[in-house]
């Protein structure tokens, strides 16, 4: 099919295939995917590549420190420790079985300029352990007060409470900040894991 359907095989920029990403936004980011044109982004290797342009990109920004809740993806871990960035872990989850916002509060309230803070969108990989859309209301609101720096891994969209609802809360953050990073996967909600589709986004004063 792509033998006779493409009109060309010329090599894809470095970007990937824009209209890939182009298509992608709105249902990322809602109504204005842009935000104004602050967003722009670029195709990646699934959403490992887009963590992984994420955090480079932090750290070229001048990003010495990532908080992360723990349990996480193990990839994360790695891919900050691949970076030479320290590493400053919280409790992503109570022993009863819900998000942590103190550790949350605490760690963001620890922290300052040359921090990121690595956050699910959606669906947490390995707790399935999700914060509430009050949640998300608050840690926008902290974000914003903030010196520290948002990244968000959005992966399974779709597949947790629908694909409004499991974006909500990256929207709610961007609304809030003037930066962030934002990582996505197409693998799995795509069902083309093999394929390994994603895309990074980066929103700019």
């Amino acid at each position: 099919k792509l033998v006779a359907e493409q009109d060309s095989k010329a090599y894809l920029g470095p970007e990937g295939d824009m209209a890939f990403v182009r298509a992608l936004m709105p249902h990322v980011f809602g109504e204005d995917p842009t935000r104004g044109g602050r967003i722009e982004g670029m195709q990646t290797p699934g959403g490992t590549g887009g963590v992984r342009l994420a955090l480079a990109m932090a750290q070229r920004a001048g990003v010495k420190r990532v908080l992360m809740g723990v349990p996480s993806w193990p990839n994360h871990a790695q891919i900050v420790a691949d970076l030479g960035l320290e590493l400053v872990t919280f409790n992503h989850a109570t022993a009863d079985g819900a998000a942590d916002l103190d550790a949350l509060r605490a760690a963001l309230a620890s922290a300052g300029e040359g921090d990121a803070v690595l956050l699910h969108g959606c669906c947490h990989n390995p707790t399935g352990i999700d914060y509430t859309p009050e949640q998300w209301a608050e840690i926008a609101a902290l974000l914003a007060d903030s010196p520290v720096l948002p990244a968000i891994d959005l992966a399974y969209q779709g597949l947790g409470e629908g694909m409004e609802a499991d974006a909500a809360g990256t929207r709610a953050v961007l609304a809030a900040v003037p930066e962030a990073l934002v990582a996505y996967s197409c693998d799995k909600n795509f069902g083309l894991y093999r394929d390994r589709v994603g895309a990074f986004f980066m929103q700019a004063a």
